[in-house]
């Protein structure tokens, strides 16, 4: 497996701290920074619909319905 360099990867950070929202923001943190999940479901928290789910806010922000491969992550 090819690795990212130190200076690609400050690149990248740079880049997301940057332009990133609150939820690429907290995933950025939980999977390279040793954020916490708390911070990513606080985050998802604004994409959910009244009747809990985040299927339709979600294709809204994201414009995919990818949010059912993100949620397993977090446990």
């Amino acid at each position: 497996m090819k690795m990212l360099s130190k200076n690609d990867f400050e690149l990248i950070r740079s880049w997301v701290y940057r332009i990133a929202r609150p939820l690429e923001m907290a995933l950025w943190n939980y999977h390279f920074e040793n954020g916490g999940k708390d911070a990513v479901l606080r985050a998802l928290a604004a994409y959910q619909n009244t009747d809990g789910g985040l299927a339709t806010h979600w294709r809204l922000i994201i414009g995919t319905r990818i949010h059912h491969r993100l949620l397993p992550v977090l446990e």
